[in-house]
This record gives C-alpha cells, structure tokens and sequence, in this order.
C-alpha cells in the first residue's frame, strides 16, 4: 500500500487499477487490508473479515457501504487504483487496519486512528 511517502507503509504492495478484469485477475481469495488510491493519495483503507479481498472488492464495485466512497467511485472509477496486502492472521488484521488508516489518512474512512 504504497503512497507518496514511499518511506514507510507497504512498500512492496503494488497498485492496480480499479478494473473488474484487474480484481479478477490479481487479487486473491485471501483476507487482507486493501486501499483505494486516487492520483497517489489515499482515498479508503478496509479489511475482510468473513471474505476474500477479491470478494470485497466486488462488493465496493457493486457498491459500497461507504457512501463517500460510493461518490468517489461513481466519479473517478476509470482513474482509482487498489492495492492489497494479504493477512493470514485474522488476529492481526484490526491492528494493520488502524496503522494503514493512522499512516495514510484516508479521505473517506469514517473511523480515524490517530
């Protein structure tokens, strides 16, 4: 989950673009973190719980619960990019979710970490 700040976050989490060929094709059925970038700046950090990132992701296509992210979507669908990280440890994954939301400060995440 790459930013502008390439000096900390994930650094070897590449980003694609928000194509459902795209989703179909990298992101796996695995649980992670996932982000929406726009231009380099981030715009939603989320997690699966009970899904797979690639089932997450399909659902935020359809749309999402997120009705800020729903506007970015419908807006700028063409330019968004994603980025995921896979999390084997279900245990883990609240405290990767509150340190990327902490990092990146998302524009439409309702939570914030600070």
């Amino acid at each position: 989950m790459s930013s502008k700040n390439e000096s900390s976050g994930c650094e070897d989490c590449k980003r694609i673009p928000f194509r459902w060929s795209a989703v179909d094709k990298h992101v796996p059925e695995q649980i992670g973190i996932y982000g929406f970038w726009f231009r380099g700046y981030c715009i939603y950090i989320g997690k699966t719980e009970k899904q797979s990132l690639k089932k997450r992701l399909s659902d935020h296509w359809n749309g999402s619960h997120n009705e800020t992210l729903n506007l970015w979507i419908a807006a700028k669908r063409d330019e968004l990019k994603i980025s995921f990280i896979e999390i084997k440890n279900q245990n883990e994954m609240s405290v990767y979710e509150r340190y990327f939301i902490r990092h990146y400060q998302p524009l439409t995440n309702k939570i914030r970490h600070d």
